[in-house]
């Protein structure tokens, strides 16, 4: 024999290897699919947020120089009944306050609350202590 009529007995692949090479062959396109669609939500997602975040950022300043032509001014203050937060919006032209927030009615809720919280121990929370 020559160098190149080498022969050598053709075995068929085993039954197990070629089902195996069957079912990759079935299903990975399936799986490449499936990984490129959810590749293309995701940056559609991502696309999405920047458009919206931009949104909000263009909403804010348009809100921003709209307040700047009005001429009021904000005080943050501690409710001593309470112990919260009070916001107040104050016509600076004239002193008249505009709004306050939180409203009456929810800061006598919270002192009440926070006066008679003692006596809720034990009910709402397992000791006293």
């Amino acid at each position: 024999m020559s160098a190149l009529e080498i022969s050598a007995p053709v075995q068929a692949p085993a039954p197990n290897t070629v089902k195996a090479q069957t079912i990759k062959d079935a299903v990975m396109p399936s799986i490449r699919e499936a990984a490129e669609n959810a590749s293309a939500s995701q940056s559609a997602a991502v696309d999405q947020m920047v458009i919206s975040a931009a949104q909000i950022k263009d909403a804010l300043e348009t809100i921003n120089q709209s307040m700047r032509q009005i001429p009021t001014s904000l005080a943050f203050t501690i409710d001593s009944a309470s112990k919260r937060v009070v916001v107040q919006v104050t016509d600076q032209d004239s002193g008249e306050v505009l709004l306050t927030f939180p409203g009456e009615a929810t800061l006598r809720v919270a002192a009440h609350i926070n006066k008679h919280l003692d006596s809720l121990k034990g009910v709402l929370f397992d000791d006293k202590s």
